[in-house]
């Protein structure tokens, strides 16, 4: 059976306020879990003890690249921390030698974690085969496909779904 998780990006201004309220508001709904953006200044043990205690899984989290390449150990450990199964790292200032190897570096060490990296594209990343360079050249990054966003881009999900290392979870963005 299929499990459902919210998004907690279309909620980033509710979480802001108070993040515990939508975790609570999220599992009385009949959410199973939920896909962070970021921690919103909470603990991650007390984000823990508020998923417990709601019955919710956290299924992953986005983090910034840069925050990411420079605290890599410390991230991994949170998200250990708070259950999660993936982390989303977002996309890098340039896609070049340097932001490969972080790829690289960043998915070894999650993947030794027992988690997986992902990547959320957007529409600006089916320019000039960015995307595919990113998935050519990494063995450790997996692919959060957004298909609104393939779409936007004039790119064909179907290719993305044949060509690139993809997990089991596909997103469409609300813009489509």
């Amino acid at each position: 059976m299929a499990k459902i998780a919210s998004p907690l990006f279309i909620l980033r201004e509710e979480c802001a306020k108070d993040l515990m309220s939508v975790l609570d508001k999220i599992a009385e709904i009949g959410y199973d879990g939920v896909e962070f953006l970021g921690f919103f200044g909470q603990k991650p043990s007390d984000i823990k003890n508020k998923l417990d205690s709601c019955g919710l899984t956290a299924v992953g989290d986005h983090a910034a690249f840069d925050e990411f390449a420079n605290n890599t150990a410390k991230i991994i450990d949170e998200h250990k921390e708070i259950g999660c199964g993936y982390i989303t790292i977002g996309a890098p200032p340039a896609v070049d030698n340097y932001a490969i190897e972080t790829f690289e570096r960043i998915g070894e060490a999650v993947n030794k974690s027992d988690m997986k990296l992902l990547y959320h594209n957007h529409a600006e990343e089916l320019k000039d085969k960015i995307l595919e360079n990113i998935f050519d050249n990494t063995r450790n990054l997996y692919c959060e496909l957004d298909l609104g966003w393939i779409s936007i881009g004039g790119g064909n999900p179907d290719y993305f779904r044949k060509n690139i290392k993809t997990d089991v979870r596909l997103s469409t963005s609300k813009t489509m």
